[in-house]
């Protein structure tokens, strides 16, 4: 095709007039647009009372879920139940290969999580630890004493070394999956609760562009015996701040508000802590708490 030629096609491109959509079907998108928004609604489940990764950066969040305190009645918008829903399908995939990689004659393993729990209460350790439910390929886990449950994406053998990592997969949108050289800081509260609850030091992220279906999975991170330490007592904290009825303050510099659900309630009880019970009102019990 000549010069000249391609131009006339990139004119006639430019000077297409977008066809109206005739009126069946925009109802049409208009209907599946609000009925997967509606489906979405009628089988929300109902939060349990147990404290869960996704919420640890937040304290306030974490005692509303803990108190049972009721979610903002708002129906989600169908794009953010698209990308959760693409991003739990791309789960069940990656983790479908992993469970044949070893078959196929690569060096990883991956392990079944109640099987080695099972094994670590044999010798005596994560004795709270308990897997509760299997999702597919995740395993629920649930540890009674610090109340806190999760889904676990999974552990990780190399068999040429014997080493055991915790497996964590991420799906995210180009902006953010495009810098993941790094573990997403964000990240950090969930993978360190997940090695706490498995007793395990070592963690592969790996990280998947929505967009384009890329890869990238940043060097190992080394959870530490102190991460777990101020992980437990950051727990060991806000439960009782649970118990005693008393509201944290606002984390007004969390990104987690924008995906909150209880926005209303938040608002209601102002940004300063708030002591809903009169038997917790001295000064000391406010030092202690904070």
């Amino acid at each position: 095709m000549s010069r000249i030629d391609i131009t006339k096609v990139l004119d006639d491109e430019q000077n297409t007039e977008v066809p109206e959509i005739d009126s069946v079907s925009s109802s049409f998108l208009s209907d599946v647009q609000q009925a997967i928004s509606q489906w979405n609604y009628v089988n929300k489940r109902t939060p349990s009372k147990t404290y869960k990764p996704s919420c640890l950066g937040c304290n306030r969040m974490m005692v509303y879920i803990r108190k049972g305190y009721e979610q903002d009645d708002t129906k989600s918008e169908y794009t953010g139940i698209g990308m959760a829903d693409t991003g739990t399908r791309r789960h069940v995939a990656i983790q479908e290969v992993l469970e044949h990689m070893k078959d196929m004659g690569f060096n990883w393993e991956y392990l079944d999580v109640g099987e080695y729990v099972k094994k670590k209460h044999f010798e005596g350790k994560i004795p709270n630890t308990k897997v509760t439910d299997y999702r597919g390929h995740e395993c629920h886990l649930k540890d009674d004493d610090l109340h806190i449950s999760c889904m676990c994406d999974g552990i990780v053998r190399n068999t040429d070394t014997g080493k055991l990592y915790l497996f964590e997969f991420k799906n995210q949108i180009s902006f953010k999956a495009q810098w993941r050289d790094k573990i997403d800081k964000s990240h950090y509260s969930q993978i360190i609760a997940y090695a706490t609850l498995l007793d395990l030091d070592e963690v592969i992220m790996l990280y998947e562009n929505r967009d384009n279906c890329e890869l990238k999975c940043p060097s190992v991170y080394k959870v530490t015996s102190e991460d777990k330490r101020l992980f437990i007592e950051n727990l060991r904290k806000v439960e009782e701040m649970a118990q005693e009825n008393i509201i944290p303050a606002a984390n007004k510099n969390s990104g987690m508000c924008k995906w909150c659900d209880y926005k209303s309630q938040c608002s209601k009880d102002g940004g300063a802590m708030k002591i809903c019970d009169s038997s917790v009102s001295t000064q000391a019990n406010l030092g202690l708490l904070q």
